[in-house]
């Protein structure tokens, strides 16, 4: 998004949220036998600046793009393309 678009982004608006469902998304998918709602799930924890933890999962996230990325170089380099 170019800095002439900021003024019509609902990022801040939704940020939150959208925080919450990924987080959910991403331990759901680690362990099944969360609770099935992001909000009973977020019920079990207590609460937390997202300013604490943000920058760790903003870390674990490149970890799995970078991932990512090399495998699908080593699978252009298997392939001899």
């Amino acid at each position: 998004m170019g800095k002439e678009d900021v003024g019509n982004s609902n990022l801040d608006y939704f940020s939150p949220e959208m925080f919450e469902n990924i987080a959910y998304v991403m331990a759901k998918h680690a362990d099944g036998s969360i609770p099935d709602t992001p909000e009973e799930w977020l019920d079990g924890f207590g609460t937390f600046s997202i300013y604490q933890v943000l920058p760790k999962l903003i870390e674990l996230w490149g970890l799995n793009v970078r991932t990512d990325a090399e495998a699908k170089k080593n699978f252009a380099q298997q392939t001899g393309q």
